[in-house]
């Protein structure tokens, strides 16, 4: 079993140069912008799901993207079914 004896002498948030590494900063995150102009995937996933969490734009490009492909509702649900099927199987339940 290796053992260690000197400790390294830069922070492991400081590069060797002791730049401070992406994703160990301190201060606090910027606040998040919701862009409802845009459709986003993860609220048309929502909408078609049967969510609340989603808004026109979410929704308009939901009914197109169903105009093409008439199943996506139902690939929706069985994807949510493969994921709760999937998760129990992993944590064994």
């Amino acid at each position: 079993m290796a053992t260690l004896t000197k400790l390294p002498s830069t922070p492991s948030c400081l590069s060797a140069e002791g730049h401070q590494l992406a994703g160990t900063a301190s201060a606090q995150p910027a606040e998040a912008v919701i862009d409802t102009e845009t459709p986003a995937i993860s609220r048309v996933y929502d909408y078609l799901l049967g969510g609340k969490h989603h808004y026109d734009v979410d929704r308009i490009a939901c009914n197109a993207w169903i105009q093409a492909v008439p199943e996506t509702p139902l690939l929706a649900l069985a994807n949510r079914a493969f994921v709760r099927r999937a998760v129990q199987y992993l944590t064994g339940g």
